[in-house]
């Protein structure tokens, strides 16, 4: 763990997994958490971001030294000239033998397997947030943080996998 009074980057998703993460760092490892929302396109994403909101004006107060601002960046998990394809049929553009090997029908729709979610780029954009950090704020922010729960890697598969470079550690928390 980072050295109490450090600066870390946490990404939040608005989930009660990461919210409860950003509150342990600043209140048990009173680390100065800089939090990175990423604006995903989903549908979702609105009530994330109300969240993440919410919580930020709760923080602030709170947790004063510790807290900094959050960070929202786009980053489509499903990009758009993708996702169109997403609404309606599937079964009028996906292959056949794709459908009989991976998709299942329910009440008439057709369900694709979690393995086609497209992975995402989540931890890229924070090495992004840092380095827009250095420059604003001349922070070095070597230590980046995300939260996992069981379920995740089921639904997103790259959320199962932590990274780590000689420049930067990205922790599951």
């Amino acid at each position: 763990m980072p050295k109490p009074g450090s600066s870390v980057i946490l990404l939040v998703s608005g989930g009660m997994d990461s919210i409860t993460a950003w509150a342990s760092l600043m209140a048990d490892y009173k680390v100065k958490v800089y939090p990175v929302h990423i604006l995903t396109g989903q549908p979702r994403n609105i009530y994330e971001q109300k969240s993440v909101r919410y919580y930020s004006t709760i923080f602030s107060k709170k947790y004063r030294k510790h807290f900094r601002e959050p960070i929202f960046i786009s980053q489509h998990s499903t990009p758009p000239e993708i996702r169109r394809y997403y609404r309606g049929d599937w079964s009028k553009w996906i292959n056949p033998k794709i459908i009989a090997k991976n998709l299942r029908r329910e009440k008439g729709n057709v369900v694709v397997k979690r393995k086609y979610y497209f992975p995402a780029f989540y931890p890229i954009q924070a090495i992004v947030a840092s380095q827009f950090l250095e420059l604003r704020d001349a922070q070095r922010l070597r230590n980046i943080f995300l939260t996992n729960l069981p379920s995740d890697s089921e639904y997103n598969t790259s959320q199962s996998v932590t990274v780590s470079s000689p420049h930067f550690g990205i922790q599951t928390f």
